[in-house]
This record gives C-alpha cells, sequence and structure tokens, in this order.
C-alpha cells in the first residue's frame, strides 16, 4: 500500500520540486510580456469605443501597435516569437494573463476613484 501511495503521488512531488523554466534571452520575459499584452488590451479597448471598424480602420489601428513596439523598444517579429513561445507554455501563459488582469484591474480601480469619473 505504501508503495501505491508513494507511486501516486510521486508526479506530483516532482513536479512541484521543478526548477521554474529558464526563458531564452531571445525571448521576452514575463514581465515585458505581461506589460505589452496590458497595452494591448488598452489599445483593443479603445478600438472598440472608438468604433474603429477592424477592416477599414486597419491601417489606422496598426499605428497604435507601431507606437506600443516602439514604446516597449521591441519589433513585432520579436513579440510574435515570444507570443509563439508563452502559447507552447500554458503555465507561463497564464501567469502572464493573470498579471494582465490583475494590472487592468489596478487601472479600472483608479479610474474609478478619480473625482471626475462620472
Amino acid at each position: 500500500m505504501k508503495k501505491i501511495t508513494i507511486l501516486l503521488f510521486f508526479p506530483l512531488i516532482v513536479s512541484c520540486n521543478q526548477a521554474k523554466e529558464e526563458v531564452p534571452n531571445n525571448i521576452l520575459s514575463v514581465e515585458q510580456m505581461t506589460a505589452i499584452m496590458v497595452d494591448i488590451q488598452l489599445i483593443e479597448g479603445g478600438v472598440v469605443i472608438m468604433k474603429f471598424n477592424k477592416d477599414k480602420d486597419r491601417k489606422e489601428i496598426l499605428k497604435y501597435y507601431d507606437s506600443l513596439y516602439e514604446e516597449h523598444q521591441i519589433d513585432k517579429p520579436l513579440f510574435d516569437k515570444s507570443l509563439e513561445y508563452y502559447c507552447k507554455r500554458p503555465g507561463l501563459f497564464v501567469d502572464i494573463y493573470d498579471g494582465v488582469i490583475n494590472k487592468l484591474s489596478e487601472i479600472q480601480a483608479e479610474v474609478e476613484n478619480r473625482k471626475d469619473y462620472p
């Protein structure tokens, strides 16, 4: 019975003890991806609020993304490569999106606490 219990819990113990995966140097860090994804969500929200037509106003929308890349000192290929990397690692991707949700919640609370908020 002891052996069965040990065998059942072995994968859990091993997975908990594994070191965090090192992100390669040519990939944006979790923190960088989180900050970029926050800004992307804000851009996409703005596109909806300003009622952009994603087909008709594509060039205008791409300008927002270009300034995002410039602000974060990256380019689209690096972002795309990093996004692909994290999409293949769901655990890390969940960490990124948890950070995005937390940051967007902070921003929302700040806006709602402003005196000029309706």
